[in-house]
C-alpha cells in the first residue's frame, strides 16, 4: 500500500476539494474508510473506479455524512454484493 494512504486522511486531503479521481489506484476498503471519515464536505465528485473496493468500503462511503453532498460517485469495476449494488 502507498505510504501516503497510511497518513490520516485529514492531513493529506485539502478542504475545499471538489473532485477526487482515484481510477485504477488500489485504494481498497481501508482507503474508502479514510475517505468516509475525512472532512470532505465540499466534495462533489468521487471516482473510485477499479480501486479494489468491497462491500465494506462501499458501505462506509454510502453512510458517510461528510460525503452526503456528492453528485457523482463512480464505483464501477469493484466487487460488490447485490445488496450494495441496489443501494
Amino acid at each position: 500500500m502507498d505510504p501516503r494512504l497510511r497518513r490520516p486522511a485529514h492531513r493529506t486531503l485539502r478542504a475545499g476539494l471538489r473532485v477526487l479521481d482515484q481510477i485504477d489506484n488500489p485504494v481498497g476498503d481501508n482507503g474508502a474508510l479514510a475517505l468516509a471519515r475525512s472532512p470532505l464536505s465540499e466534495l462533489l465528485s468521487l471516482n473510485l473506479w477499479d480501486t479494489a473496493l468491497t462491500d465494506r468500503g462501499a458501505q462506509a462511503l454510502l453512510d458517510s455524512p461528510a460525503l452526503s453532498g456528492l453528485i457523482h460517485l463512480d464505483l464501477r469495476c469493484n466487487t460488490f454484493s447485490p445488496a450494495i449494488v441496489e443501494a
